[in-house]
C-alpha cells in the first residue's frame, strides 16, 4: 500500500506543479495582453494628440489672418467714414475750421473767327509777325 500511496502523491505533486505552471503562464499572458493593449491605447492617443496639434496650428494661423484683416478693414473703414463725413457732410473734428468754397462754372469761350490763309488780321508790320513767330522780342 505504501507504493500506491507514493505514486498517488507523486501524481498529485506533478499535477500541482503543472497547475502552478499553468497559473503562472495564464497570469503572464494576462500581463502581456494588458501591456499590449495599453501600448496600443498610448499610440492611438499620441496620434490623436498630433492631429489636434495640427488642427490647433491651422486654427491659430486662421486666427492670425483674421486678426490682420480686422485691423486692415477697421482702418480702411474708419478712413472711408472720415473721408465721406468731410467731403459730403462738411463735418470736421473738434478744433478744425471748415472752409466752404463755391466754385463758379468757367465762362463759356466765345469763338473767334479764324482768318483765311494768306489773309492778315492785324495791321502790324510783317517783320513783327516773323519775330512773334520765332519768339524773339
Amino acid at each position: 500500500m505504501d507504493g500506491g500511496l507514493t505514486r498517488l502523491r507523486d501524481s498529485v505533486e506533478r499535477a500541482r506543479g503543472r497547475l502552478v505552471v499553468l497559473i503562472v503562464l495564464a497570469v503572464g499572458l494576462y500581463f502581456v495582453v494588458a501591456f499590449g493593449e495599453q501600448a496600443w491605447r498610448a499610440r492611438t492617443l499620441q496620434a490623436e494628440i498630433a492631429g489636434r496639434r495640427e488642427a490647433l496650428a491651422a486654427m491659430q494661423a486662421r486666427h492670425d489672418e483674421l486678426a490682420w484683416q480686422l485691423v486692415r478693414y477697421r482702418s480702411d473703414y474708419e478712413s472711408y467714414v472720415e473721408r465721406v463725413a468731410r467731403r459730403d457732410l462738411n463735418l470736421a473734428r473738434p478744433g478744425e475750421t471748415v472752409l466752404l468754397l463755391r466754385l463758379r462754372p468757367a465762362p463759356t469761350p466765345t469763338p473767334t473767327p479764324t482768318p483765311a490763309p494768306g489773309q492778315r488780321t492785324t495791321t502790324e508790320p510783317s517783320w513783327r509777325a516773323w519775330l512773334d513767330l520765332f519768339g524773339l522780342p
